[in-house]
């Protein structure tokens, strides 16, 4: 490979992995260095499941699901707001799961109702990676969807997806 390739890939790839460590950085401390809030998500019709990574892995195009809470760091989860992205005076921000510093991503930037949701590496500015809370109707919407994140049914093991938040499909969620 000549000397020019390397150097042009070499940048390339600091332009890519600055804005990804910013994101994943954000797991351990704010811009500011204070330590950023981590939520246990609480799925509202069967409180005694959490959103959950299995086995806390760090794979990309992992399952993220709903598990027996038990307060492991694969449970635990950063909202990490997303200030460039307003819309109709929405914020919308990041779910990064602690123990692998990765996203709460639409797998695929699918638009089908029922697309897997998955962890993955944070991109900024990824629409399939950005999320806002109403604390209302407790729900998450995804921004290039606008659905909602949902479980088709409250019991353990049950991986998450995109559905319309119109559904019966189980979709509130508290954060705490």
């Amino acid at each position: 490979m000549s000397s020019f390739v390397k150097r042009a890939a070499a940048a390339l790839a600091a332009l890519v992995l600055v804005p990804v460590l910013s994101i994943s950085s954000a797991v351990t401390a704010s811009a500011g260095g204070v330590p950023l809030p981590t939520y246990r998500i609480i799925n509202q019709d069967n409180p005694t499941v959490c959103l959950d990574i299995p086995h806390g892995s760090t794979d990309n195009h992992k399952a993220v699901q709903i598990y027996t809470c038990n307060g492991g760091l694969n449970q635990q989860w950063q909202y990490v707001n997303e200030p460039n992205v307003p819309v109709l005076g929405k914020s919308y921000g990041y779910l990064i799961n602690v123990a692998s510093g990765k996203c709460a991503d639409v797998k695929q930037a699918s638009l089908t109702p029922g697309a897997a949701v998955e962890q993955y590496t944070c991109f900024p500015g990824t629409r399939n990676q950005l999320w806002t809370y109403d604390i209302i109707s407790q729900t998450f919407r995804v921004l290039h969807s606008d659905q909602c994140l949902v479980a088709r049914v409250p019991g353990s093991k049950v991986d998450l997806m995109q559905y319309p938040c119109d559904s019966v499909y189980s979709k509130r969620w508290v954060m705490l």
